[in-house]
């Protein structure tokens, strides 16, 4: 998006859509919304994401953090948990998308970020045959591991809220 005009129609879903729509799809990002991610696989024939899924939790609001066990656990074996992963990526047979945007609807369609789109078949395999070594070197998080990791980051959120407003001050 430009600075200047943030509302306009999103570039990087315009090419996130071209690469998903009717295509087996891989994804990698550690910060996804589940709105976003629904929205991307709904359009895909088939899916697979790999992510590092403490941050996914520890970036995700609280009272969301059961949405994203549901869906790893109704998705049980489609995502793989890759400590400390930060790419943003989607690729499939038409192109790869590749960008500084989370897969969130706020990355994806407000926030001034930068991304390409890739369509030259010879860098669209070699990007599908690293995520493809990523795959191979990863599994799926343990559904247990997940829900106590939820607890401990809700009890930290909790402590934290007993300290009161701790936000940084804005710049304009």
């Amino acid at each position: 998006h430009t600075p200047d005009n943030p509302n306009q129609e999103s570039p990087f879903d315009r090419a996130i859509v071209q690469v998903v729509h009717g295509q087996e799809v891989s994804i990698v990002s550690p910060y996804i919304g589940a709105k976003y991610l629904r929205r991307m696989i709904g359009m895909s024939h088939s899916w697979r994401l790999v992510s590092d899924v403490l941050e996914w939790l520890s970036a995700t609001p609280v009272q969301e953090r059961d949405t994203v066990y549901a869906f790893l656990k109704e998705h049980d074996g489609l995502v793989h948990h890759y400590p400390a992963i930060h790419a943003k990526t989607v690729v499939s047979s038409a192109g790869a998308y590749t960008g500084s945007a989370n897969l969130t609807d706020a990355g994806v369609l407000r926030r001034t970020e930068f991304g390409v789109l890739i369509t030259d078949p010879v860098q669209v395999q070699e990007i599908q045959q690293w995520f493809d070594a990523i795959w191979a070197q990863t599994s799926p998080p343990p559904l247990q591991s997940v829900l106590e990791l939820i607890d401990e980051l809700n009890r930290i959120s909790r402590i934290a809220t007993q300290f009161g407003d701790l936000r940084a001050t804005q710049l304009e």
